[in-house]
This record gives C-alpha cells, structure tokens and sequence, in this order.
C-alpha cells in the first residue's frame, strides 16, 4: 500500500523551501517524492515546471542517480512548459 502524501502539510512546505532554499534542498533528496507529487496531481499549474526541475535535480543526486535520469525529467520540462524560466534553467543540460 503507497503511502499517502499529505499535499499541506509535506508537499507546500517542500516547494516553498525550494525557492527559499536551494542549496540545502539540493542535499536533501528526501524531497524527490513531494516533487514527484506536485507533478503528478497539479496538472497544468504553474508549480509544475519547477517541481520537474526540482525533481531532476533531486534524481540525479539520489545514490545510484544519473545525468540521464535528470536529462530525461528536464526534457519533459522542456517538451511540456517550454516558455518556462525552469525550461531555460535546464537547457544547459542538452548544450
């Protein structure tokens, strides 16, 4: 049985550490399924783009993580939301 993830209580708190954070967020991988569900439950809103961002950022570090696991979220990004400033912050990775 999955674990529910309480969207108030664990998921706001993680983006808006995120933003105010990011270093520490980098470091903290533990954040990789709150980002997981912003994109899985907020369809078309704005948090999307950065929470894939986030989420490859997370995934590439992760024990075990590669660049390619962070290229193939952030190409989701780009195919997705590409007029997005989270887009353009990930175009580095396919430069």
């Amino acid at each position: 049985m999955a674990t529910e993830i309480n969207w108030r209580s664990e998921v706001e708190p993680a983006l808006k550490e995120a933003k105010a954070n990011r270093k520490r967020v980098l470091l903290d991988f533990s954040h990789a399924p709150y980002f997981q569900t912003i994109v899985d439950r907020s369809g078309t809103s704005d948090a999307v783009p950065e929470a894939l961002y986030f989420l490859g950022v997370c995934k590439n570090r992760i024990a075990g993580g590669t660049a390619d696991a962070r290229r193939a979220i952030w190409k989701r990004l780009m195919d997705e939301h590409p007029k997005s400033d989270w887009a353009k912050k990930a175009s580095f990775a396919f430069e």
